[in-house]
Parts: structure tokens; C-alpha cells; sequence
């Protein structure tokens, strides 16, 4: 991708083979590119002009659901426990000692011993904390609270010491607090991106008893596709997408991820409706509408296998990492959860397949091309091995005549030597 200029522009048929893809976007607007098969999170560069780019995605959308989780009632289990007797609801001064559902069927304390509980959301982040045997059940909110806010959650979007925090002991203030003495966990990422996945010591997972009571529903997007060379008054096409990937929008080797929570605005007079206990978010203004530059370069490597203009051959090998296959991040924390990542390793193996397929396909090519220039090189030079065959026959038959007439040329100097003699010898 660094290597990538952002001047260079290619024509869209051109890109019959893409290895690459650049994208920018404005503000603080989170984009994955999937290219070739392969995830691939692009760093932000902050906002370009559109001229820089191929395309520009406009993206507005209207807001899904959170999930919202709520463990059982906490009652209090021993008497003379603060703010209660045997059977009261606990509150948030209760100690978990002195709490039911952290003692087992055997009358042993959960808690003997530190436990750690991690939060996985969604999009994969991760955050863990620990309850002590001396923990009262408002620590634990808070601490499950601040895990969620400070680690997990985007935007900052619960406020510790507020109503709008993340995790809360139900006190009747909302719909969501009717019932007293469970705690209500939420996130204000929407779809499958903000649902919360607990695990850890399995009696304490247990003793928890979280249920989910409001599911997680995606975003709908509209996404808008213009030609960033053109009037932008006219889209090249609209989408209508329900979840946060476009697929093929811009071209049919790239798929766009948009982040979760792209195009929702909190609204600035309910953003927190104390009411229902949720967030509520305003997608449909203008003001919401995020904007994204994408420029798509051919990277392919062009191999020159022929002699002439023209005889060559182009080969691109996709992203093959872990993080590009989107088994990175794989959570297996339930059912539901190990059997999308049956899915996606499923996906992740076809798109390695595919990709050996073509490098195949192009060491078979390669290959033939080899055997032929061998062919035809082995038989270049038989073709010089005659030549010089036939030229070295010739020189021996023009040295042979040449050798003949100088010794014939020999023999007659030698007789026209003893011609004197002769005459000398008639004389005598």
C-alpha cells in the first residue's frame, strides 16, 4: 500500500486483476478494505480532496439496536447482611458474600480466591477485571462499568457518574430498571459489532446469569458511489446495504467495511433517552453523512515472457495474513459466536484455496513458457551447430583444392629445374 502513488490515476478497466486498494476518510471514520479476498485495516490519513481519489462513497445510516444483557435478581443470603435480612433484594452496598448467587450448592464462596472476568465485544476488543471476596455489588458495576467504557466501547459514549453509563443496578429509574436487584448491561455499538461476550471462571459466569433481553439488530446504510472525477450531483450507483460491507460496490475484487457506528450522530437534545435506558442516535441528517476517498491502483507484477511487445503475463497474490483472512480475531466465547467462526475459517480456507489455485495456474504457465523458450533456444543452436557444419565442410573443400594446385604447381617448378641439366648432359 505505501507504495502506492496518489497522483497516479488508472481507468477503471484496467483493474481486471486488483492486488491493492488505498482508502481515506474524514474525520475520525474507521474503514477496512477487503481486497482479493483478504481484510486489510487502512490508517487514517485524515481528509483528501476528492480529486486524489477514484471514488467517493457517501454513507448515511439509519441506526440498529444495541444488545442489552441483565443478570437474576441478587438477593441476600445471610441475615444481619447490610441494608437487609435473608431474602431482601440486594443493593448496591451488599456485600457478594452475602450474596446467593455467589455461593454454590455446597455452601462454598465463590469468591475465596480473586476471579477474573473478560469482556470480548464484537469487533473483537478485549478487557478484563477482577472481583475480590470484599467487593460489594456496587463495586462490581463500577468495575464492570469502567471495564466496558475505558476498553471495550467506542466514543466514549457512557459516562461514569451519569444515567448513561453501561452497566447499572436496576433501581426503577427506566424500562430497562424495572426490576430491582439485577444489573443492566448495554452498549451503545449497534449490530454485531457492539454485542458482549463474557467469560472466565465458569460458577462465576453461572452465578451472574446473564440474559440477553434486547438482541442486537445491524445498521441499514445507504451508500452513495460517485466518480471523484465527475459532477458529484449524480451517483455512479446506490446502495442499500443492511450491515456495515459493501460488497463489490466499488469493484468486484474490493469489498468496503464501514465502522459500526459510521453516519450515527447522537443527537444533541436525547442522546441518553433516561426513559428507555438506551441511547438514540439521529442517522438521517445531513450533518450524519460521512464521506470516503477511495483510489484503487493495479498492482499485478507484469512479467515479460515473449520476445515481442505484448507477450506477457501479469500475476497478483491477495493478502494471506491472518488479520486479511479475518481469523485474528475469531471468538469462540458461545455457541453462537464458535459457529460464525466456523464461517469464517470455512471462507478463510476457500480463500486460501483459490489463492493457490491461481498461483498454480501461474507456476503451470510459467512453466510451459520455460519448456518452450528451452525448445526453442536448444534449437537455435542446433540450427548454428548445422550452420557451422556446412560452413566448415566448404573451407575444407576450397583448402583441399588449394593444396592440390600447389603441389601440382610444385611438381612443375621441380621438372622446369632439371630442364638445364638435361641439356648439359647432351652437350658433355
Amino acid at each position: 500500500i505505501d507504495r502506492i502513488s496518489t497522483t497516479t490515476q488508472f481507468n477503471k478497466k484496467q483493474l481486471l486483476d486488483v492486488s491493492a486498494a488505498v482508502l481515506w476518510s474524514t474525520g475520525d471514520l474507521k474503514t477496512k478494505v477487503l481486497v482479493r479476498g483478504g481484510l486489510r485495516e487502512i490508517d487514517q490519513f485524515g481528509q483528501k480532496r476528492a480529486a486524489e481519489g477514484n471514488y467517493v462513497l457517501s454513507v448515511t445510516a439509519d441506526a440498529g439496536e444495541a444488545e442489552v444483557l441483565k443478570t437474576d435478581i441478587f438477593k441476600i443470603k445471610h441475615s444481619g447482611a447490610t441494608g437487609g435480612s435473608i431474602g431482601d433484594v440486594a443493593t448496591s452496598g451488599t456485600a457478594l458474600r452475602d450474596i446467593d448467587k455467589f455461593w454454590d450448592a455446597n455452601g462454598k464462596f465463590l469468591l475465596d480466591d480473586p476471579k477474573t472476568i473478560t469482556i470480548t465485544q464484537g469487533d473483537g476488543k478485549q478487557t478484563s477485571f477482577t472481583i475480590y471476596s470484599t467487593d460489594t455489588l456496587g463495586n462490581f458495576v463500577e468495575k464492570l462499568n469502567k471495564a466496558i467504557e475505558d476498553k471495550v466501547e467506542d466514543g466514549g459514549l457512557g459516562q461514569k457518574g451519569t444515567a448513561n453509563t453501561h452497566a447499572v443496578l436496576a433501581d426503577g429509574t427506566s424500562l430497562l430498571q424495572q426490576v430491582a436487584g439485577t444489573v443492566v448491561i448495554k452498549t451503545a455499538v449497534t449490530g454485531a459489532a457492539g454485542k458482549l461476550t463474557f467469560s472466565g471462571d465458569e460458577d462465576i459466569i453461572k452465578a451472574l446469569s446473564l440474559n440477553v433481553i434486547s438482541q442486537a439488530t445491524e445498521n441499514k446504510f445507504t451508500v452513495k458511489v460517485f466518480d471523484a472525477h465527475k459532477s458529484s450531483a449524480n451517483p455512479i450507483n446506490t446502495f442499500n446495504i443492511t450491515g456495515n460491507v459493501l460488497y463489490g460496490g466499488v469493484h468486484n475484487n474490493i469489498d468496503v467495511e464501514f465502522d459500526s457506528m459510521t453516519g450515527l450522530a447522537i443527537s444533541t437534545t436525547n442522546a441518553f433517552n433516561t426513559q428507555t435506558g438506551l441511547w438514540e442516535y439521529n442517522g438521517t441528517v445531513t450533518a450524519a453523512e460521512k464521506q470516503i476517498f477511495v483510489h484503487l491502483a493495479d498492482n499485478t507484477t507484469v512479467f515479460q515472457i515473449g520476445a515481442n511487445e505484448g507477450e506477457d503475463m501479469g500475476i497478483n497474490i491477495g493478502d494471506m495474513s491472518a488479520r486479511a483472512l479475518g481469523v485474528d480475531s475469531l471468538l469462540v466465547m458461545s455457541r453462537e459466536t464458535a459457529a460464525r467462526s466456523i464461517t469464517v475459517i470455512d471462507n478463510a480456507i476457500s480463500r486460501v484455496s483459490t489463492q493457490r489455485a491461481k498461483l498454480g495456474a501461474y507456476q503451470n504457465r510459467l512453466e510451459h513458457t520455460i519448456n518452450n523458450l528451452t525448445a526453442a533456444s536448444t534449437n537455435m543452436k542446433s540450427s548454428e551447430s548445422r550452420i557451422r557444419d556446412a560452413d566448415m565442410a566448404k573451407e575444407m573443400m576450397t583448402f583441399t583444392k588449394l593444396n592440390v594446385l600447389s603441389q601440382a604447381g610444385n611438381a612443375m617448378l621441380a621438372q622446369a629445374n632439371q630442364l638445364p641439366s638435361n641439356v648439359l648432359s647432351l652437350l658433355r
